[in-house]
């Protein structure tokens, strides 16, 4: 169940995008909604007073706007972004953490984390990244299927946001090593074939011994790194969310961030869901 939502924004346009993606979520699934906005309290006391009385009377609009019928709350106030954020979701119990795209500064991501990816490294719960500039319905999803129990969880999760009518699309990628040297004894198709017959027994097995949403579809095998074929397929099938996991197969330890999920946050062509299998 998503009973709480934390909706965190800079105050940004990218901000905004978050707050309006968390109020629609918490309409549809009758949940809590916190909106929530920490000002770094590095700045000088007299910018962070002017900020937090703009954010609270731009976030006020938003609610005054979209909140009929949510039960929300709105919070700005001064701390450090991505410890007060965590200590948030924690404190408040919250199911699902929205957030919105950290601003394009490709040279400097590849150098450094962005805060986006450092609170959804630490975070304990799902963390949706929202990008779309509007709030339409998940109709279409792409989902990152490595058969693991992450796949799961975010097949599932990716049904409670999305209507009874959408369809979720399993995309598992292969990777073919040495793949130049290889193709020079076998024609492509049998490469293929080859090293697809691992990963369609692991589907079937997912399949028969996992909980999974009716309207999962059949899995596409693609060959190619995953963040690329993902996002290729999101824009063929002019999806609205890819769902990707925290970790792949192996790990999860919160001090790592799959380079999966890190690559998709970084160019998202649409909102993107990151989930971590629960832990008991």
């Amino acid at each position: 169940m998503i009973d709480t939502i934390i909706a965190a924004t800079d105050l940004s346009l990218r901000g905004d995008m978050a707050v309006r993606r968390g109020f629609a979520i918490a309409r549809a699934l009758k949940a809590r909604l916190i909106v929530l906005s920490i000002v770094d309290d590095a700045l000088p006391l007299p910018i962070i007073d002017d900020i937090i009385q703009q954010g609270r009377k731009s976030l006020g609009a938003f609610g005054q706007t979209l909140g009929a019928g949510v039960d929300y709350e709105i919070r700005v106030e001064r701390g450090d972004p991505t410890g007060d954020i965590i200590a948030s979701v924690e404190r408040d119990g919250a199911d699902l953490l929205v957030m919105g795209s950290h601003r394009d500064r490709s040279f400097l991501d590849l150098l450094r984390e962005t805060t986006a990816q450092r609170i959804t490294r630490l975070a304990q719960v799902p963390v949706l990244l929202a990008a779309d500039r509007d709030e339409r319905p998940y109709q279409t999803i792409v989902l990152g299927a490595d058969f693991s129990p992450n796949s799961t969880a975010g097949a599932g999760l990716a049904a409670k946001l999305a209507p009874a009518d959408a369809r979720i699309l399993p995309v598992h990628t292969l990777q073919v090593p040495y793949r130049g040297m290889l193709a020079q004894s076998e024609n492509e198709d049998t490469l293929l074939r080859s090293f697809s017959k691992e990963p369609i027994q692991n589907d079937a097995q997912w399949r028969d011994t996992a909980e999974l949403p009716d309207i999962l579809a059949e899995t596409q095998f693609v060959e190619g790194g995953a963040a690329r074929v993902l996002g290729d397929v999101a824009r063929r099938e002019d999806a609205h969310l890819i769902v990707v996991g925290a970790h792949g197969r192996v790990g999860r330890h919160r001090a790592f961030l799959g380079s999966v999920a890190s690559d998709m946050m970084r160019s998202p062509p649409c909102d993107v869901l990151i989930v971590r299998q629960p832990v008991s």
